[in-house]
C-alpha cells in the first residue's frame, strides 16, 4: 500500500501526519545517488565529529561510556531483551532526530531500497492508498488501484485497515504501519478490515504495484478534470498520456486537482510545468549559503484556461506547481490556503548502503514568493463541501469546488442543492 498518496474523499479529511513524511516522499531534488547539493552541504562545513564538537574524545570515551551505562541499566532492570535491540541503528536514528527536523530521516539499507521503489512509482504490496486519522488513530482506505490484489480481494474505498499481520493500526504511525502491509512479491499479508460496522479478515497475496498518480476525465463543456495525487517517477509520463486522451475528446480547459497532494519529486514537477508554461523560471532554490539554483522552462507551452484546486493538504512540489502557474497568470487557484512546505530535502545513500534525508534548501515561486510557512493563498477562496449523499459513492458533480471551478471556466452548470436524508428531515420535523 502506498501511504504517501492522499487524495480527496467525500468528507473533509483530518490533519494528516503522513504529509510530514510525504510525504512520504517530500520534495526531493533527485534520487539514486548523492546529489551535488548534498555534497556541498557536507563539504562547506566541518565534516567530522571532532571537528564539530572538539577533540575531547566525546564519542570514544564519554558517549560510549554513557551508552554502556544505559544498556546496563535497561538490561538489569527493564522488561526488555537487549539482544533484539538494534542499538547501532537506534544511535543513527537518534542523531538525526536530534536535528529537530520533522522531514529529516535515517534509512537502513532495506528502507532505502524500498524508498527508491516508492519514488520510482513502483512497490510491492496490495495496491491501495491509506490515510491515518490522527484523531482516532484509524487507517482509512482512500483509493484502491484497479485490478490490484486489494481490488480483487474486495477491499473498498472507505474501509479501514485495523490490523496487518497482527499489528494494530493504533500502535504505529502510518509510514511504520505500511511496512507490515508491503513485502516481497508472492508473499501473503493477513489484514483485518472494518467494512461498515463489520470486521472481516482477508489474506492477500502481495504483487508489484505501479502507482497511478494521474487520472483524468472529461466533464461538460469541454472541461477536462485531471487529478494529480503525487509527483513520482512516472507521473509526468502518466500526465502526457492523459493529455493525449483528453485532447482527442475535445479538451478546451483544465481543472487540475491537487487537493491533498503531499508533493514528491521537484524535477518531475518541473518537467510537468515545462509543458504548460512559457520560457522562464519555474522555481528557484536557495541553500543556507545563499547559493541559488533555478529550474527553467522552454518556450513551448499550452494555451488552455486552467483552474487548480488546492487544500490545506496541498504541499511541497504541488505548491511549486500551483505557485508557478499562478505567478505566470496561466491559471487561478481555487479552494483554501495550501500547507506551506517550502523546503527541499536532499536524499542519498551513505557508504554502507543506508541513506540520509536532510533539509538543505528553501524554494521560491518565479516571482520570488517564499512558500515555507505561508503556502499559496487561493485566488478564489472556496471551502470544501460535498453536497451529495455522504454515504454514497463520490460524484464530482456534487463537489462544490469542482462545480465552482467549472463555472469559472465558463460552464453554465448550477451548484446542486445539498443532499438531505429522510432521517434528517424527520429529525427536523
Amino acid at each position: 500500500m502506498e501511504e504517501n498518496e492522499v487524495v480527496k474523499t467525500k468528507k473533509k479529511p483530518p490533519f494528516w501526519l503522513g504529509i510530514v513524511i510525504g510525504i512520504v516522499t517530500g520534495a526531493l531534488l533527485c534520487i539514486g545517488g548523492v546529489m551535488a547539493t548534498g555534497l556541498l552541504y557536507f563539504t562547506k562545513k566541518p565534516t567530522t565529529v571532532n571537528s564539530i564538537y572538539g577533540t575531547d574524545n566525546k564519542l570514544s570515551d564519554k558517549v560510549a561510556s554513557k551508552i554502556d551505562e544505559i544498556v546496563f541499566r535497561i538490561n538489569r532492570d527493564g522488561y526488555y531483551d537487549m539482544s533484539d535491540v538494534d542499538l547501532e541503528t537506534g544511535i543513527y536514528r537518534g542523531l538525526v532526530e536530534a536535528l529537530d527536523d520533522p522531514y529529516a530521516r535515517y534509512y537502513t539499507q532495506e528502507e532505502w531500497i524500498e524508498e527508491c521503489q516508492s519514488d520510482a512509482g513502483t512497490f510491492f504490496g496490495v495496491g491501495a492508498t491509506l490515510q491515518k486519522h490522527t484523531d482516532t488513530g484509524m487507517v482509512e482506505v482512500i483509493e484502491v488501484y484497479e485490478d490490484s490484489p486489494a481490488y480483487k480481494a474486495g477491499i473498498k474505498k472507505g474501509d479501514f485497515v485495523l490490523e496487518a499481520d497482527g499489528n494494530s493500526c493504533y500502535d504505529y504511525e502510518l509510514d511504520e504501519f505500511v511496512k507490515f502491509i508491503r513485502g516481497p512479491k508472492g508473499t501473503s499479508v493477513h489484514l483485518v478490515i472494518l467494512h461498515g460496522e463489520e470486521e472481516i479478515e482477508k489474506d492477500i497475496i502481495r504483487d508489484k504495484i505501479d502507482v497511478i498518480s494521474v487520472t483524468g476525465k472529461m466533464l461538460d463543456d469541454g472541461i477536462a478534470y485531471i487529478e494529480i495525487s503525487s509527483f513520482d517517477g512516472n507521473t509526468n509520463d502518466q500526465l502526457n498520456k492523459v493529455y493525449k486522451k483528453l485532447e482527442a475528446e475535445g479538451m478546451k480547459s483544465i481543472i487540475f486537482d491537487l487537493r491533498s497532494n503531499g508533493g514528491g519529486l521537484v524535477d518531475i514537477c518541473c518537467d510537468m510545468l515545462d509543458t504548460i508554461l512559457p520560457e522562464g523560471i519555474l522555481v528557484s532554490i536557495e541553500d543556507q549559503n545563499g547559493n541559488k539554483e533555478e529550474h527553467k522552462s522552454d518556450a513551448n507551452h499550452m494555451d488552455y484556461p486552467i483552474i487548480i484546486l488546492t487544500s490545506e493538504f496541498t504541499a511541497s512540489a504541488s505548491e511549486i506547481f500551483s505557485g508557478a502557474i499562478q505567478d505566470y497568470g496561466y491559471g487561478k487557484t481555487l479552494g483554501t490556503n495550501t500547507f506551506g512546505k517550502g523546503i527541499v530535502q536532499t536524499i542519498g545513500p551513505l557508504s554502507d548502503g543506508s541513506a540520509l534525508k536532510i533539509t538543505t534548501q528553501y524554494y521560491y515561486t518565479p516571482k520570488g514568493r517564499k512558500l515555507h510557512g505561508e503556502g499559496i493563498a487561493p485566488d478564489i477562496e472556496v471551502p470544501y463541501e460535498y453536497l451529495g449523499d455522504p454515504d454514497g459513492e463520490y460524484d464530482e458533480m456534487y463537489d462544490n469546488q469542482i462545480i465552482r471551478a467549472m463555472q469559472e471556466l465558463g460552464s453554465d452548470i448550477e451548484m446542486p442543492e445539498k443532499f438531505v436524508s429522510d432521517d434528517t428531515e424527520n429529525e427536523d420535523e
